[in-house]
């Protein structure tokens, strides 16, 4: 996901995924500019042997700016 909000935009990402065995799911979250507030619930779900997931983020924020960046 790559995004490009306006510096007064309150953004709420959700994204889930439920990996079976011997799955992958990758994840990268990229924001390119400040944004007011941003809260983030990026989850896997492990569901078997061998299943992995990777989060990655990339924010740009500004000083005043809110950001609640969970990862499960």
């Amino acid at each position: 996901m790559v995004h490009y909000w306006g510096p007064l935009i309150h953004v709420r990402s959700r994204a889930v995924a439920v990996v079976d065995e011997g799955g992958t799911f990758i994840n990268y979250y990229v924001h390119m500019t400040p944004v007011k507030s941003l809260q983030m619930l990026h989850k896997a779900v492990l569901n078997g042997a061998n299943s992995q997931a990777y989060l990655t983020a990339i924010l740009v924020a500004s000083k005043e700016a809110l950001l609640d960046v969970g990862r499960r």
